[in-house]
Parts: C-alpha cells; sequence; structure tokens
C-alpha cells in the first residue's frame, strides 16, 4: 500500500528537541505515513538517542550523512528516499498537533492541490486556487503564502516532475524551495489556521552572532535573486513577466532586511557591517561594489528608522 505522506526531518544537534518533535509525529492521527529521520552528523547524541528511541520503530527510517552537508543536501536526500504520495518537512526543534498532517492531507485531496500551505494570512477559511502564474508572486508579496518549506504538504509527483529541490545555500533555500514549487504546481490550496508550532531556539541558524554569519547572509541572498531568476527564466510563460520576477526580487531583499539585517543593524554599526560582506560584494559587483553597499545601508538604515 502507497504511503500518504513521508515526513523529513532533517537533525542537527537537536538532542533536547527531537524526543518531543518525532513523538508529536508519531501521535498524528493520520497513521499512513513514514518518517525519514536524517542525522547531518551531529555532535551532541542526537543520532545515538534516534537510534535507542526509533531505531526499531516501523514507520521510521534513520540514517546518518557519511559527512556534515547542510540542511538542502539533507533534506534533498530525504527527497531521493522518500515513498510517499505527499512529502512533508519538519524542523527537528518544532512540534505538530494531532490533527495537522490529516487535515493537510484531506485537503489535499479534495481541492486535487499540489500543495497545501498553512498559516497563510488574509484568509478567513480553507481556500483552493488554480489562478495564472502571473498572479501568484502576489500572493507571497501579501503574505497570503507562507515561504517556509515547514507547514505545507507537497506532491512528491510535483517535486520530481519540475525538478525541485533545495538550493546549496545557508539562507533562504527554504524560501526558494517553496517559491518554486508554487510556481510549478497546478493548483494550490491555504489554510488560515496554525497547527504546526514552531519553537525558536539559541541553537537556530537565524539566531546566535549574526555579524559573523553576514557574509553568509549576503551571499545567500545575491544567490537566491539568481537561482530564481535562472528558474523563472525556464518557464515560458514566466521568462517574459518582468513584473512578477521584480516583485519576488523585492520580497526576498524585504525578507533580509526585516529578518538578518534588521537585528543585526540593532546590534552593529553600517561600518562594521560593511567590513565584514565586504569580500562578498566585491566579488559579486567588482568595481561597482560601493555603490551597491551604499544602496543596502541607506535600506538598513531606513527600515531601522521605520520599525523602531
Amino acid at each position: 500500500m502507497m504511503v500518504n505522506i513521508s515526513v523529513i526531518v532533517p537533525i542537527y544537534n537537536k538532542v533536547q528537541y527531537l524526543q518531543r518533535t518525532i513523538d508529536s509525529i508519531l501521535a498524528q492521527t493520520m497513521q499512513n505515513l513514514e518518517i525519514l529521520l536524517i542525522d547531518d552528523c551531529s555532535t551532541d547524541g542526537s543520532y545515538e538517542l534516534c537510534q535507542s528511541l526509533y531505531g526499531q520503530h516501523k514507520r521510521v527510517h534513520l540514517w546518518q550523512n557519511a559527512e556534515n552537508m547542510g540542511a538542502s543536501v539533507t533534506r534533498n536526500a530525504g527527497i531521493e528516499a522518500a515513498c510517499g504520495r505527499f512529502i512533508a518537512f519538519v524542523d527537528a526543534d518544532d512540534v505538530l498537533y494531532p490533527d495537522y498532517l490529516k487535515r493537510m492531507y484531506q485537503m489535499a485531496l479534495r481541492e486535487n492541490a499540489d500543495i497545501v500551505a498553512e498559516g497563510s494570512r488574509e484568509i478567513t477559511g480553507p481556500l483552493g486556487l488554480d489562478i495564472p502564474l502571473a498572479q501568484r508572486a502576489e500572493y507571497v508579496w501579501q503574505g497570503k503564502y507562507m515561504t517556509a518549506c515547514c507547514q505545507k504538504l507537497f506532491s512528491r509527483e510535483l517535486i520530481l516532475r519540475s525538478n525541485i529541490r533545495f538550493h546549496p545555500i545557508v539562507f533562504f533555500e527554504d524560501v526558494l524551495f517553496s517559491i518554486e514549487a508554487l510556481l510549478a504546481a497546478k493548483r494550490f490550496a491555504l489554510l488560515p489556521d496554525t497547527l504546526y508550532e514552531i519553537i525558536e531556539t539559541p541553537e537556530s541558524i537565524t539566531r546566535g552572532d549574526l555579524l559573523a554569519k553576514a557574509p553568509q547572509y549576503m551571499d545567500s541572498v545575491v544567490k537566491a535573486i539568481r537561482f530564481l531568476s535562472d528558474y523563472m527564466e525556464s518557464i515560458p510563460d514566466l521568462a517574459a513577466d518582468k513584473g512578477s520576477k521584480q516583485i519576488l526580487f523585492v520580497f526576498i531583499m524585504q525578507l533580509s532586511l526585516l529578518s538578518h539585517f534588521y537585528d543585526l543593524t540593532k546590534q552593529q554599526s553600517l561600518e562594521a557591517i560593511n567590513e565584514q560582506i565586504r569580500p562578498i560584494m566585491e566579488k559579486e559587483f567588482g568595481v561597482n561594489y560601493q555603490y551597491v553597499t551604499l544602496l543596502l545601508d541607506w535600506c538598513m538604515n531606513k527600515n531601522r528608522k521605520e520599525q523602531e
């Protein structure tokens, strides 16, 4: 019998949260699912905990990467191994409410949807959609379609047919995956409420020493826009749609300004930030890097004042 849902859980040093997360998946009211636990060479005993508690569970498939590969490669390995009709991604420190997967799956069947996304803003009830590609960027911009890869159910057939995978960048990899899937989907469905609880932990990649992470973050922003541009060029109906491209590019920049760079500007001066990201800016923009940096500084400073 085909598995309804493959739940992919990338793991890296989450030992203190893992049992709560995995138990919440096993407690789902939808039983016909498989759980793929992929440890990315944790050093805190995460893999050993999974072996001890879930290694013999019939619905759990556990393995460890040969070396630390990062979240993108780890999730991609899960996609290749998945057998389910749909795929759900769960972070190793988050919690699912019991009806989460059942509700998402039933919505996918009812609406014949390639994607079901929860947590949508500005809608009051379940909504199935088949709208032109040119309008989908607006759904991203308006927050109706949230762009984390969690809180979603993806058709495995959609992912394989469209050859959508997580890009090899440290930040924004899930944003790109979700946007590319949205652009490839025949139909998608939105849910306003949330049965997926995101737990913010001190170990999160978006926390900690933000200044030290700034070069990787800037590198990810630039590459994310490039990857998305290439992807949209590959879709005939979007290749000439400059409006959708601009909306999505600005969305990524706004996302970076409202998250990493906003928090960073509260901790560090623009001069310190510029010095940290200078190698990336020089590499990407050559002799024009100073002009691009000035524009970024203006945006960071303006955004900080507006948010205060």
